[in-house]
C-alpha cells in the first residue's frame, strides 16, 4: 500500500522508525490509493454542448429586478415667458404692459409709493439705514467709548503700579 498524503507519510515513517511497524498501521484508510481508486472508479459522461442542452420554457426565469431611485431634491423647470422657444410658455401677462386705451380693463398700474420717513430724526425722503445724522451720532459715541475704554485702561495700570510698589518697599 502507498500513502497519498505526504504530511502524513512523513509522520507515518517517523513512526515506523521509532516502532519499528509498517506505515499502514499510522494512516487513516481513507488515505491510501485503493481509497483513492474507489472513490474515483466510475465512468463520468462529458456534457453535450450549449447547442444540444434542451430548452426548458416551462421552469421560472429569474426577472430583473425592479430599480428604485433614491429620493432627491425635486427639479424645478424655468417658467418660460410667451415669447421664448419651447412652448412652456404658461407664465402669461395679466394684462398688456403697454396699453393703448386707459378705458380698458386690463390695465397695469404702477405701485404707488409713500414717501419715506426716517424712525431716527424724523425728516421725510430717506430712512434710517441713510440717516446722516444717525451716522454722525454713531461716529461720536464710537469715539467717546474708544476714549473712555482707553482711561479705563490707564487706571488700572495706576492701579496696578499703587499696589506694586509698596509690597516692594517692604521687602527692602
Amino acid at each position: 500500500m502507498v500513502v497519498v498524503a505526504v504530511y502524513s507519510l512523513c509522520a507515518c515513517m517517523c513512526c515506523t522508525v521509532s516502532v519499528n511497524k509498517s506505515p499502514e498501521d499510522f494512516c487513516h484508510r481513507l488515505l491510501t490509493m485503493e481509497s483513492y481508486r474507489k472513490t474515483y472508479n466510475h465512468y463520468i459522461n462529458p456534457i453535450p454542448g450549449q447547442s444540444l442542452w434542451e430548452h426548458a420554457e416551462e421552469c421560472n426565469r429569474p426577472h430583473v429586478p425592479k430599480i428604485k431611485r433614491k429620493p432627491e431634491k425635486l427639479q424645478m423647470k424655468r417658467r418660460k415667458d410667451a415669447d421664448e422657444k419651447g412652448g412652456g410658455g404658461s407664465k402669461k401677462f395679466k394684462a398688456d404692459p403697454k396699453p393703448q386705451n386707459n378705458n380698458e380693463d386690463n390695465v397695469n398700474l404702477k405701485r404707488q409709493l409713500v414717501s419715506f420717513t426716517c424712525s431716527f430724526c424724523g425728516d421725510k425722503e430717506h430712512t434710517k439705514r441713510s440717516c446722516k445724522k444717525k451716522r454722525a451720532c454713531d461716529v461720536v459715541v464710537a469715539a467717546t467709548t474708544t476714549v473712555v475704554a482707553a482711561a479705563a485702561v490707564e487706571i488700572d495700570k495706576k492701579k496696578k503700579n499703587e499696589r506694586d510698589a509698596p509690597a516692594s518697599e517692604q521687602q527692602l
